[in-house]
């Protein structure tokens, strides 16, 4: 389980996400980068730093370099440590 400020997520459940639920998550995420008076997006880096995406990304990655060799397989973030996401999503906010 990771948590990312505003909520606590179980890294498996967003790797397996269909790609309609990750298309929600993103339009929401985006829509919220929206400001009407300006007409225009800001802050977008609040959107490819957010641990969800960074978590979608990685799982795309992987289920990519596997998925050629055994069709089938189920990807678990076993491997992966949490808080290099939490890391990863923290400097990229923070433009380090």
């Amino acid at each position: 389980m990771l948590n990312c400020g505003f909520k606590t997520f179980d890294l498996n459940v967003m790797a397996d996400l269909d790609e309609v639920s990750k298309k929600k998550v993103l339009v929401e995420l985006i829509a919220k980068q929206w400001q009407s008076e300006e007409k225009k997006f800001v802050n977008l880096h609040n959107v490819y730093s957010d641990p969800r995406v960074l978590a979608f990304a990685y799982a795309g990655v992987i289920k990519a370099r596997v998925g050629h060799m055994v069709r089938g397989c189920a990807l678990v973030f076993e491997d992966i440590n949490p808080d290099a996401i939490k890391s990863l999503s923290f400097g990229l906010n923070n433009g380090t």
